[in-house]
């Protein structure tokens, strides 16, 4: 599990993530808060008996882009998986979510994972996410 933040995004812990604030929506565009993509990520890793034992975050100085990555512990048996995540309300990338045994995340938009999915942040994004989580 590695988090790289060396392009200008900080630590932040999942508190002061909540405080985040996130756009308004447009036609085309529909930001889904930061905090947000971790709590589905964590009710659906929860719901299929995963629990999250160590997670870091990041985010750039102005907010608009989020970094993350949760190592797991599974009921089913003596391994662990990871998380990789990451959002952006600037258009610059859409929302990914990555699974596996090993996970990459880094404030440079890499995102590397055995399974990856994206999402651009339209209306039918916050619909279609837990789903595609389900997925993954």
């Amino acid at each position: 599990m590695t988090l790289m933040l060396h392009k200008g995004a900080e630590p932040i812990d999942l508190p002061a993530l909540r405080e985040v604030a996130t756009p308004e929506a447009t036609r085309s565009h529909v930001p889904i808060p930061h905090h947000r993509v971790v709590d589905l990520v964590r009710h659906t890793l929860a719901y299929f008996g995963h629990e999250v034992v160590s997670e870091e975050y990041g985010i750039t100085p102005d907010g608009m882009r989020f970094f993350g990555v949760m190592m797991l512990r599974s009921a089913y048996g003596g391994y662990e998986d990871a998380v990789a995540l990451r959002n952006s309300h600037d258009k610059s990338f859409p929302v990914g979510i990555g699974f596996g045994g090993h996970v990459f995340c880094c404030d440079n938009l890499s995102l590397v994972a055995d399974h990856v999915i994206k999402r651009k942040h339209t209306a039918n994004a916050k619909h279609e996410l837990p789903g595609l989580i389900m997925e993954v």
